[in-house]
């Protein structure tokens, strides 16, 4: 049996004057979404800290979306894609575990671990296609 949250928790960071996020998340030129630190504008006082971590939330289904149809980079060893494509078909996890050569548990830790890594990005991809839709 494998329980996974509809909700996916993570913490990304903000200037604590401005609340302007410290990373900004795009879809670049090539195709595929990239992290880039946005310039700090405030001084920075040494042993003060600029930048607070801010809660946010969105849905697994979200970030699975953006997993499945976004190009992108991952620095772990991993196949995302093909994991979520073939959960996506209907392939029962034991299946796909299996196709990936790994196990279940291992699978649904790798893919879990994806999903917070990539859950800012989402946000910004999700908020992008609701900004195009109005």
């Amino acid at each position: 049996m494998v329980i996974e949250s509809a909700d996916i928790d993570f913490k990304d960071e903000a200037d604590i004057e401005t609340k302007e996020p410290k990373y900004h998340y795009y879809e670049g030129l090539d195709g595929h979404w990239k992290k880039e630190e946005v310039e700090q504008t405030a001084l920075d006082i040494e042993g003060v800290p600029t930048y607070d971590k801010i809660s946010q939330t969105i849905t697994s289904n979200v970030v699975d979306d953006f997993l499945i149809t976004q190009q992108y980079d991952y620095p772990e060893d991993f196949e995302v894609k093909r994991a979520l494509y073939l959960i996506s078909e209907g392939y029962e996890y034991d299946d796909v575990a299996s196709q990936l050569q790994t196990t279940t548990g291992l699978m649904v830790s790798e893919l879990n671990k994806a999903r917070q890594y990539f859950a800012p990005y989402a946000a910004a991809w999700k908020k992008l296609k609701d900004e195009a839709s109005k």
